[in-house]
Protein backbone atom coordinates (compact mmCIF):
# COMPACT_ATOMS: atom_id res chain seq x y z
CA UNK A 1 0.00 0.00 0.00
CA UNK A 2 1.37 3.35 -1.06
CA UNK A 3 0.15 6.87 -0.33
CA UNK A 4 0.63 9.68 -2.84
CA UNK A 5 -0.13 13.34 -2.24
CA UNK A 6 0.22 14.75 -5.73
CA UNK A 7 1.74 18.17 -6.37
CA UNK A 8 0.67 21.19 -8.37
CA UNK A 9 2.19 19.96 -11.65
CA UNK A 10 1.23 16.99 -13.79
CA UNK A 11 2.07 13.75 -11.95
CA UNK A 12 1.97 10.12 -13.11
CA UNK A 13 1.25 7.21 -10.77
CA UNK A 14 2.50 3.83 -12.04
CA UNK A 15 0.59 0.71 -10.95
CA UNK A 16 1.81 -2.87 -10.53
CA UNK A 17 0.82 -5.86 -12.62
CA UNK A 18 -1.54 -7.36 -10.03
CA UNK A 19 -3.24 -6.62 -6.73
CA UNK A 20 -0.42 -8.51 -5.01
CA UNK A 21 2.26 -6.47 -6.78
CA UNK A 22 0.43 -3.18 -6.27
CA UNK A 23 -1.61 -3.26 -3.07
CA UNK A 24 -4.18 -0.50 -2.57
CA UNK A 25 -2.84 2.98 -3.29
CA UNK A 26 -4.26 6.12 -1.73
CA UNK A 27 -3.92 9.13 -4.03
CA UNK A 28 -4.86 12.63 -2.89
CA UNK A 29 -4.84 16.03 -4.61
CA UNK A 30 -5.52 14.41 -8.01
CA UNK A 31 -6.14 17.04 -10.71
CA UNK A 32 -7.02 17.10 -14.42
CA UNK A 33 -3.37 17.04 -15.54
CA UNK A 34 -2.43 13.93 -13.54
CA UNK A 35 -2.11 10.49 -15.12
CA UNK A 36 -2.54 6.85 -14.10
CA UNK A 37 -0.31 4.26 -15.78
CA UNK A 38 -1.66 0.70 -15.82
CA UNK A 39 0.61 -0.72 -18.54
CA UNK A 40 2.00 -3.38 -16.18
CA UNK A 41 -1.54 -4.73 -15.63
CA UNK A 42 -2.14 -5.13 -19.35
CA UNK A 43 -0.11 -3.66 -22.19
CA UNK A 44 -3.15 -3.57 -24.52
CA UNK A 45 -5.37 -1.46 -22.26
CA UNK A 46 -7.71 1.00 -24.00
CA UNK A 47 -10.32 3.45 -22.81
CA UNK A 48 -13.86 2.08 -23.10
CA UNK A 49 -17.06 3.69 -21.84
CA UNK A 50 -16.35 6.34 -19.19
CA UNK A 51 -20.05 6.95 -18.53
CA UNK A 52 -21.51 3.51 -17.70
CA UNK A 53 -25.01 3.58 -16.26
CA UNK A 54 -26.56 0.10 -16.66
CA UNK A 55 -25.80 -3.23 -18.30
CA UNK A 56 -22.17 -2.86 -19.43
CA UNK A 57 -20.60 -6.27 -20.06
CA UNK A 58 -16.87 -6.81 -19.90
CA UNK A 59 -16.97 -8.79 -23.12
CA UNK A 60 -14.42 -6.65 -24.92
CA UNK A 61 -11.04 -7.37 -23.34
CA UNK A 62 -8.67 -4.86 -21.79
CA UNK A 63 -10.89 -1.80 -21.38
CA UNK A 64 -11.29 0.97 -18.84
CA UNK A 65 -14.87 1.63 -17.71
CA UNK A 66 -16.17 4.30 -15.34
CA UNK A 67 -19.45 4.61 -13.47
CA UNK A 68 -20.76 7.10 -10.93
CA UNK A 69 -22.73 6.03 -7.87
CA UNK A 70 -24.58 8.28 -5.46
CA UNK A 71 -23.36 8.61 -1.92
CA UNK A 72 -20.15 7.88 -0.08
CA UNK A 73 -18.17 4.79 -1.10
CA UNK A 74 -14.93 5.12 0.91
CA UNK A 75 -15.93 2.28 3.25
CA UNK A 76 -17.02 -0.03 0.40
CA UNK A 77 -15.06 -2.68 -1.46
CA UNK A 78 -16.94 -3.93 -4.52
CA UNK A 79 -14.61 -6.94 -4.65
CA UNK A 80 -16.19 -8.22 -1.42
CA UNK A 81 -19.44 -10.22 -1.36
CA UNK A 82 -21.10 -7.54 0.79
CA UNK A 83 -20.84 -4.81 -1.89
CA UNK A 84 -20.30 -6.80 -5.13
CA UNK A 85 -24.02 -6.91 -5.98
CA UNK A 86 -24.24 -3.11 -5.97
CA UNK A 87 -22.13 -2.96 -9.17
CA UNK A 88 -22.60 -6.33 -10.86
CA UNK A 89 -25.81 -8.07 -11.92
CA UNK A 90 -29.18 -7.40 -13.53
CA UNK A 91 -30.04 -3.68 -13.73
CA UNK A 92 -26.65 -2.75 -12.28
CA UNK A 93 -23.85 -0.78 -13.97
CA UNK A 94 -22.07 -3.99 -14.99
CA UNK A 95 -23.28 -7.44 -15.96
CA UNK A 96 -21.31 -10.48 -14.84
CA UNK A 97 -20.27 -11.36 -18.42
CA UNK A 98 -16.55 -11.15 -19.12
CA UNK A 99 -14.33 -12.43 -21.91
CA UNK A 100 -12.29 -15.38 -20.69
CA UNK A 101 -8.78 -14.16 -19.94
CA UNK A 102 -9.85 -10.51 -20.08
CA UNK A 103 -8.29 -7.83 -17.89
CA UNK A 104 -10.31 -4.65 -17.38
CA UNK A 105 -10.28 -1.61 -15.10
CA UNK A 106 -13.42 -0.35 -13.44
CA UNK A 107 -13.47 3.17 -12.04
CA UNK A 108 -16.22 3.93 -9.50
CA UNK A 109 -16.81 7.57 -8.58
CA UNK A 110 -18.64 8.32 -5.36
CA UNK A 111 -19.28 11.61 -3.58
CA UNK A 112 -16.23 11.20 -1.35
CA UNK A 113 -13.66 9.19 -3.33
CA UNK A 114 -13.06 7.44 -6.63
CA UNK A 115 -12.03 3.78 -6.51
CA UNK A 116 -10.23 1.77 -9.18
CA UNK A 117 -10.53 -2.00 -9.51
CA UNK A 118 -8.60 -4.59 -11.50
CA UNK A 119 -11.08 -7.10 -12.94
CA UNK A 120 -9.81 -10.35 -14.45
CA UNK A 121 -11.47 -13.66 -15.18
CA UNK A 122 -9.05 -15.54 -12.93
CA UNK A 123 -10.81 -18.91 -13.27
CA UNK A 124 -11.61 -18.54 -17.02
CA UNK A 125 -15.34 -19.21 -16.55
CA UNK A 126 -16.44 -16.02 -18.43
CA UNK A 127 -18.30 -14.80 -15.33
CA UNK A 128 -17.27 -11.93 -13.05
CA UNK A 129 -17.32 -13.01 -9.42
CA UNK A 130 -16.28 -11.07 -6.34
CA UNK A 131 -12.95 -12.93 -6.32
CA UNK A 132 -12.20 -11.48 -9.79
CA UNK A 133 -12.48 -7.86 -8.58
CA UNK A 134 -9.54 -6.23 -6.75
CA UNK A 135 -9.41 -2.71 -5.34
CA UNK A 136 -6.08 -1.10 -6.33
CA UNK A 137 -6.59 2.64 -5.77
CA UNK A 138 -8.61 5.19 -3.83
CA UNK A 139 -8.39 8.70 -5.31
CA UNK A 140 -9.65 12.02 -4.00
CA UNK A 141 -9.25 15.75 -4.39
CA UNK A 142 -10.15 17.87 -1.35
CA UNK A 143 -12.34 15.10 0.07
CA UNK A 144 -14.38 14.44 -3.07
CA UNK A 145 -14.29 11.83 -5.78
CA UNK A 146 -12.80 12.74 -9.16
CA UNK A 147 -14.17 12.10 -12.62
CA UNK A 148 -11.44 10.64 -14.81
CA UNK A 149 -11.15 11.36 -18.53
CA UNK A 150 -9.26 9.70 -21.36
CA UNK A 151 -6.40 12.13 -20.72
CA UNK A 152 -5.88 10.74 -17.20
CA UNK A 153 -4.82 7.30 -18.46
CA UNK A 154 -1.53 6.15 -19.94
CA UNK A 155 -2.54 3.35 -22.29
CA UNK A 156 -0.82 1.21 -24.92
Amino acid sequence: MRTFSLGAGADTVVFGASKTANGVDTITNFTAGDKLNFKAFTSSLKVGDLNVTTGQSLSSADNIYQTTVSGAIKSKDYGEKTNFGELFGTNKPFTTAITSGSKDLIVVKGNDVTQIYYVSDSDSDSTVEDSDVDLVAVISNNGTGVTLTTDNFVVA
